[in-house]
């Protein structure tokens, strides 16, 4: 089966740091894949590189065999990824329906013109957006917030409508940056009982997640870096019983320093 994202040899220097040394990522459809680390392991210059925000100095991305490197991340998008990021990125002032709908715009066939004007298709099409974004809300379990604006949210709430904004660009791969990140425990199972029924309706995720816990009860497969390099990849099973996983977690370890984006 063809991996749905597949990067090979991807290195990324940051003056003398080397961030990202020859890393191999292969990611199958409709597998949940987690991607850790230690801090400053890569973690975040690979989903970054993957993302289109950095360009990789060597290597290649490819989604569903389409050669993605150096591809800006609007037509990362397009070519099937969307992505989540550890600081929730929200408008703030906007509603949550709103919000929502800035991730479906790219979708939209009649242009920033026929919405000026008020065209007959453009309104049909903001109508269908809206009733798409607002099943979107239902999905993730917020659709009763359509109408308030964002801030009012609570913070696990205000993942939730990130993570719709996301799915509203239809990806085949949703990318997950530390999505878990500031939750309560009960916040943490709520999300964990989401990804699961996303994997279960045919989307693939990249969750890229402090908590190892949640990653192994999640994740069909994960990928460990440490210093820029893939140190283990396999199933959780696999990968937990890795003594280049233990050592790199539990050992004495020098502390890791990450580049600044």
């Amino acid at each position: 089966m063809r991996p749905l994202l597949s990067a090979t040899g991807v290195s990324k220097r940051f003056g003398g740091v080397q961030a990202l040394d020859a890393v191999d990522l292969s990611i199958a459809p409709g597998h949940i894949h987690g991607l850790i680390g230690p801090n400053g392991a890569g973690k975040t210059s690979l989903f970054n590189v993957l993302t289109g925000l950095y360009h990789a100095d060597t290597g290649t991305v490819q989604i569903d065999g389409r050669i993605t490197s150096g591809v800006p991340p609007h037509e990362i998008v397009a070519a099937g990824l969307s992505r989540t990021f550890q600081n929730i990125r929200l408008f703030a002032s906007l509603s949550v329906l709103d919000n929502v709908l800035v991730g479906a715009h790219q979708s939209g066939r009649s242009g920033v013109l026929g919405a000026l004007l008020g065209s007959r298709a453009a309104r049909a099409e903001q109508d269908a957006l809206r009733e798409r974004c607002a099943a979107l809300l239902d999905r993730v379990g917020v659709g009763a917030h359509a109408l308030r604006t964002a801030s009012e949210l609570s913070y696990g709430d205000q993942r939730r409508v990130e993570i719709a904004r996301a799915l509203a660009a239809t990806p085949k791969l949703l990318a997950l940056d530390e999505p878990a990140a500031g939750m309560n425990p009960s916040e943490t199972d709520a999300l964990r009982e989401l990804l699961q029924s996303l994997r279960d309706d045919g989307l693939t995720l990249l969750l890229i997640e402090h908590d190892v816990k949640l990653v192994m009860g999640l994740c069909d497969r994960v990928t460990v870096l440490d210093f820029g390099r893939c140190i283990a990849d396999g199933t959780p099973d696999t990968v937990r019983r890795d003594p280049r996983v233990i050592e790199a977690y539990l050992g004495s370890g020098e502390p890791h320093t990450e580049p600044a984006a």
